[in-house]
């Protein structure tokens, strides 16, 4: 019976929510029997046990969140050496121009993961990557997968545990 059920609320719920509440619900839908299996994956055991030893590592510590776009290049992004970095994205190609790499690598963009898994996994840093691409991308003792979720702009929910989760949102 189940299996009639699931088509009509999934078709109900998209003809009386618009997309920016439809998504975000079916998303949570559709991981909530994708987080029953999680624990089940020791990729992911690995990585909260791993994660959670960093828990205050940079405490009182000032850090940098490096994004993408063009005002890069007119930054000395040279200044930020030797101090915590967070590196999102490709910035990878520009460590040879900065002349160091950043302190993290955070990518939660399946795209940039399907086609850059071999530049991510080669990177001298630790790896953040989004739980949702755990098969694309090789497993290594320097990645932690992060599971993520989508809010609509509205109800951002703030995880002070990344083990727990991160938030996306959808605009």
């Amino acid at each position: 019976m189940s299996f009639l059920i699931r088509p009509l609320f999934k078709t109900w719920a998209h003809r009386l929510l618009s997309d920016r509440y439809y998504m975000p619900l079916l998303d949570s839908y559709r991981r909530y029997g994708e987080s029953a299996n999680l624990w089940a994956d020791n990729r992911w055991v690995q990585s909260v046990k791993r994660l959670q030893k960093y828990k205050n590592r940079h405490q009182g510590e000032r850090c940098f969140i490096i994004g993408n776009g063009p005002s890069l290049k007119k930054t000395d992004l040279s200044l930020l050496k030797g101090e915590v970095t967070f590196g999102l994205n490709r910035i990878y190609l520009l460590f040879n121009e900065i002349g160091f790499p950043t302190t993290y690598y955070v990518t939660v963009n399946k795209l940039v993961i399907e086609q850059c898994a071999g530049d991510i996994e080669r990177l001298p840093c630790p790896k953040f990557i989004k739980w949702h691409s755990h098969n694309i991308i090789n497993f290594s003792s320097s990645m932690f997968f992060l599971y993520s979720g989508y809010s609509d702009g509205n109800h951002l929910k703030f995880f002070t545990d990344i083990t727990k989760g991160i938030d996306e949102e959808q605009r």
